[in-house]
């Protein structure tokens, strides 16, 4: 596992999985540039398995800042924007392996929680994340140790 930094291989190699997933949007220059700037900035992390010289898994996560409240009190979140697994390499636990390194990539960054969209409970529910109770398929995951997230919790700087 490692984190991309999309050099011109890896970038090479995350078009053509997208295209292999079905990516709803064309992926121009211009949004891999905007790629490019976000991952720089360390606001867009992206996760990948290698097998060989296949990329067989990959991951994304972006971190955001929101207003500091109860549930975030640092306002940091991490949203996790896709877990994919080339079909040929399922069922070797690369996507649970990607979660999991987004989850501590969340953390290390001082997210107060990661969320995403998802219809496949499964994967997440064994990394920790539950169901918000006003969406179905919204899940977060709180990164705190307590129960309450904003008692003695320290953000960092």
């Amino acid at each position: 596992m490692s984190r991309l930094r999309l050099d011109e291989k890896e970038k090479l190699d995350f078009l053509a999985l997208s295209r292999e997933e079905g990516f709803p949007c064309e992926l121009t220059d211009e949004v891999m540039a905007l790629l490019d700037k976000n991952i720089a900035s360390n606001s867009f992390l992206l996760f990948g398995e290698y097998r060989g010289d296949d990329l067989a898994a990959i991951g994304a996560l972006s971190i955001f800042f929101v207003f500091p409240c109860p549930d975030s009190p640092c306002g940091l979140i991490g949203h996790i924007s896709g877990v994919y697994t080339h079909p040929k390499y399922r069922h070797q636990g690369l996507s649970a392996s990607i979660v999991d390194q987004l989850i501590a990539a969340g953390r290390e960054a001082g997210c107060d929680y990661v969320c995403l969209d998802s219809t496949a409970d499964e994967l997440y529910r064994k990394a920790g994340f539950i169901h918000a109770p006003e969406n179905e398929t919204r899940m977060w995951l709180p990164l705190h140790t307590r129960p309450e997230p904003h008692l003695n919790h320290q953000c960092k700087p």
